[in-house]
């Protein structure tokens, strides 16, 4: 890649983008480092307004080193976008939502995204939102509504969801719809939240290592 086909990109794209094309041509054998890694995918706001990256531009997510593929973004996936940004919750509702379908159906799903989360009046979904569905069970073949011992009820369900449910259920209903996340990032060097993550990676380590060696200290001990 020449200077002048760097700079065609750059204006057209952006310098993260650029910077990972130019990436992309490099030999098998060429020095690759953390600096590099960062000039492809480093925070914009570092960058001067006219080198971020296009918003919407599917270039955005050109990945020549595979570094987006690391992290599939699934609620149930501990270092997906979706469970980071819902700590962890994202897979609590996802299980949720699946074993409500499996025993009410598909109608359910898409009861509580219309009521709750889009805040839609249908009059079906209302009667049943305000407990006016009949009492009958799945065996009776029921379309819409079931009662099982024990149910409390989708109003007082409903008043038990918190905001913060609200929030998670929003966002894992975008995933199902398939709208795109940010890539996920690793913090930026230096950050409060980088040397929080070191802290954090060091105490995890540090605690695998004295368990390993209690476990040896226990073993010799069992031996004597």
């Amino acid at each position: 890649m020449d200077v002048q086909e760097y700079r065609v990109i750059l204006n057209e794209h952006g310098r993260r983008v650029a910077n990972r094309v130019a990436f992309s041509t490099l030999d098998k054998g060429a020095e690759r480092d953390l600096s590099a890694f960062y000039a492809c995918y480093g925070n914009e706001r570092d960058l001067p307004e006219d080198e971020r990256s296009r918003s919407g531009n599917p270039a955005n997510s050109f990945d020549p080193s595979g570094w987006f593929a690391l992290y599939v973004n699934h609620p149930y996936e501990k270092s997906s976008i979706i469970y980071n940004l819902t700590d962890g919750q994202s897979a609590v509702w996802l299980d949720q939502l699946v074993k409500a379908r499996n025993y009410w159906g598909d109608w359910v799903v898409r009861f509580i995204y219309k009521s709750l989360i889009c805040g839609e009046s249908i009059e079906v979904y209302d009667a049943i939102a305000d407990d006016q569905g009949e009492f009958v069970t799945v065996e009776d073949g029921v379309t819409f509504c079931a009662w099982a011992e024990g149910w409390c009820g989708w109003a007082a369900w409903a008043a038990s969801v918190t905001e913060g449910d609200i929030a998670t259920l929003d966002q894992v209903f975008a995933w199902i719809r398939g709208e795109p996340q940010a890539p996920h990032r690793w913090p930026e060097p230096g950050s409060p939240e980088a040397e929080a993550r070191l802290s954090g990676a060091a105490r995890r380590s540090a605690n695998r290592a004295i368990s390993t060696f209690g476990a040896v200290g226990a073993q010799q001990g069992n031996k004597q």
